[in-house]
């Protein structure tokens, strides 16, 4: 699982440090050229709410596995030249991780209920590692093989294919056939009036939101300041790992307490104290910058992702938060590259853009104390 969790990112976000060279081969718009890493995430918000229909049609383990293996196909397909092709094997890449996304932590709910801090800890240290894999070894991959960026992305295929080679032994497990705890038809229609599932949605949206907004155009943001595409991998690659930790440790804390807002509010300060010091120092202590950054994100990433467990009763109302999280949650992030982009081609710079993320983070910071606040989804749904 954590092998498998370890590719949740690299194909998408590998694509930020080749932007600049796609829209170059392909004369490409900055929104259009934003949609490669935009598709993805609005991909997530699908394959979230047919990601718990496929685990009971198939069974879990065989969801996974045939998710996975659809996404090395749709990776090795994006060296083929058709443009239109690029955009519908970037579109399966996100419906195919987007699986992924909801049914790891829901195969964790069915083989370690006792250990759900631990192992959601090492799920979204995987997720933030993939993302440091992802933005930092891109560039160097294509300068010790001089591809291409096609077939660059394309050797994003190989560590998907060992992941897929370790995952094949589970059908013969036993585990395969079992089906997990999933909520009925008329639970996912009450769980959508839930003001706790709506705060913790929300926030699982926003933050999304605000990572992949900057993700997406960090390297291009660097450039225009005269950067390196290399050093602006590499500290987006930095950024990443410093959420490696975070991501892994605030979990296992969160589960320990009944009430998370001060992690809220530790992640939301760090957060924005980071995009302010970007804003105004771009080219003087970035690593600093994003190094905060990153641990902010990684933090955002791990409260949302624990409170599919600490704001549930049980593991049916943990599977339809977690699917109605991820739905909403990634259909409002995948928005965030896109505007970013057009913001910055109606501005011309990157000054409104990094404002507009600040205010995005007060917003999370709202709904992230109700949702941190020591409530169960369910309790009010009649």
């Amino acid at each position: 699982m954590v092998v498998t969790a370890l590719n949740l990112r690299m194909a998408i976000i590998a694509v930020s440090p080749l932007l600049e060279q796609i829209r170059d081969d392909t004369g490409l718009s900055s929104p259009l050229a934003g949609m490669l890493t935009t598709l993805p995430v609005f991909c997530f918000a699908i394959s979230s709410l047919t990601a718990p229909r496929l685990a009971r049609r198939f069974g879990l383990d065989q969801a996974i596995i045939g998710s996975t293996a659809v996404l090395v196909l749709a990776i090795v397909a994006r060296l083929l030249p058709p443009l239109p092709l690029l955009y519908l094997t970037t579109a399966i890449i996100g419906l195919a991780i987007g699986i992924g996304n909801v049914l790891l932590p829901a195969s964790i709910k069915r083989d370690f209920p006792h250990k759900t801090g631990i192992m959601t800890g090492l799920l979204t240290m995987a997720i933030s590692g993939s993302g440091a894999i992802g933005a930092g070894l891109t560039i160097p991959l294509q300068n010790a093989t001089g591809f291409d960026w096609r077939g660059t992305l394309a050797l994003w295929a190989i560590p998907i294919a060992l992941a897929l080679a370790l995952l094949l032994p589970r059908l013969w497990m036993g585990r395969a056939g079992e089906k997990p705890l999933l909520p009925s038809p008329a639970l996912a229609v009450n769980l959508w009036r839930d003001p706790v599932a709506w705060s913790v949605t929300m926030l699982m949206g926003l933050q999304s939101f605000s990572f992949y907004a900057l993700v997406s155009w960090f390297p291009t943001m660097m450039s225009d300041h005269g950067m390196e595409s290399q050093q602006a991998g590499f500290l987006l690659s930095l950024a990443n790992f410093a959420g490696f930790f975070t991501s892994f440790f605030t979990p296992i804390f969160a589960v320990r307490r009944r009430d998370q807002r001060a992690y809220m509010i530790g992640t939301f300060i760090v957060w924005v104290i980071s995009l302010v010091c970007l804003l105004l120092f771009p080219m003087q202590g970035t690593a600093i910058w994003m190094i905060l950054w990153g641990a902010a994100a990684g933090a955002g990433l791990g409260l949302p992702l624990s409170f599919f467990s600490l704001r549930s009763p049980d593991t049916r109302h943990a599977a339809q938060l977690s699917g109605m999280a991820q739905s909403v949650g990634y259909a409002l992030a995948a928005t965030g590259p896109f505007l970013i982009g057009l913001l910055r081609d109606l501005t011309g710079g990157w000054t409104v853009s990094l404002l507009f993320l600040i205010g995005i983070l007060v917003v999370m910071l709202f709904f992230g104390l109700s949702a941190a606040r020591d409530r169960l989804v369910g309790a009010a749904v009649p």
